[in-house]
């Protein structure tokens, strides 16, 4: 899988200036040949993450289950789909919770607490 538009567009730029890749970019993963499909199929699935007012809501497996059922997946595909479906999704989640984590250790406080008033008081 290649790069996505906007990088392509960056790269461009970037040749054309004499300038160099951003590093994000430049030091951007690739994935084996043969695991787009799973990648690809994640990004769709996240659409069927119910909603969640705690965190990030898993993919639910009926989603899993119905992509592979209406993509003709055989049964060692549904497998590798439910097992890299799930990596990505905990990947992600994890990545959000340490985010917000962060952002509730560090991140803005409310007018009560900077002035030093308790909230509702």
């Amino acid at each position: 899988m290649g790069q996505g538009d906007v990088e392509e567009k960056i790269a461009e730029i970037c040749r054309r200036e004499g300038r160099e890749l951003p590093r994000a970019i430049a030091e951007a993963p690739s994935l084996l040949s043969g695991l787009e499909l799973y990648l690809l199929a994640y990004k769709e699935l996240a659409t069927c993450r119910p909603v969640s007012f705690c965190g990030v809501a898993p993919v639910p497996w009926t989603a899993t289950r119905e992509y592979a059922r209406e993509h003709d997946l055989d049964a060692e595909q549904t497998e590798l789909l439910n097992f890299f479906v799930g990596r990505i999704d905990e990947a992600l989640r994890a990545h959000c919770e340490a985010r917000d984590g962060a952002r509730a250790d560090g991140g803005i406080q409310s007018p009560d607490s900077r002035s030093g008033r308790r909230a509702g008081g």
